[in-house]
């Protein structure tokens, strides 16, 4: 009876410990900057599209739906007339084969860089399409894991502008 009682006891803690755990930061708060490659040097993100509606978009080359999303932020980024920023993070690949990726989906955003997937790790990308959309004061607003549809993309911004 002791021994039922005791693991469902730990049972119990360890619940309690995993429901507190979740990384995900919450919906309209502020996200701590996350630094990544840029030409040149390293850029701090969120921070750096702050004033703008801003698209932080985790992706890798060997990924389908990364480089469809990359086109459709691309045509999005071009409809804004510059208020909206996109920063299109690739997580752990060689520049070679990131820019490669890029220059075949149309896209012509900087290379952004996470070589040992730090920012990702930080971010809690576990997947990709990863998608993290800051308002224009720089609170985490939608947080997207997978592929999302150009309509779909469109609205979710368009509330933001």
């Amino acid at each position: 009876m002791r021994t039922v009682r005791m693991a469902a006891i730990a049972a119990v803690l360890a619940l309690t410990v995993l429901a507190g755990c979740d990384g995900d930061p919450e919906e309209g708060k502020a996200v701590p900057p996350f630094v990544v490659e840029a030409p040149g040097g390293t850029l701090e993100l969120p921070v750096a599209g702050k004033g703008k509606v801003t698209v932080v978009a985790f992706w890798a080359s060997w990924c389908p739906p990364c480089r469809q999303e990359l086109a459709q932020l691309q045509t999005l980024s071009e409809q804004w007339n510059g208020d909206l920023a996109v920063f299109a993070v690739n997580v752990g690949e060689e520049p070679e084969v990131a820019s490669r990726a890029l220059a075949a989906a149309g896209v012509r955003f900087a290379l952004l860089r996470d070589p040992q997937g730090v920012a990702a790790r930080v971010n809690d990308v576990h997947s990709f399409p990863h998608m993290l959309v800051f308002d224009r004061d720089g609170r985490l607003r939608h947080r997207l894991v997978g592929a999302e549809t150009s309509a779909g993309l469109s609205r979710m911004l368009g509330q933001l502008r």
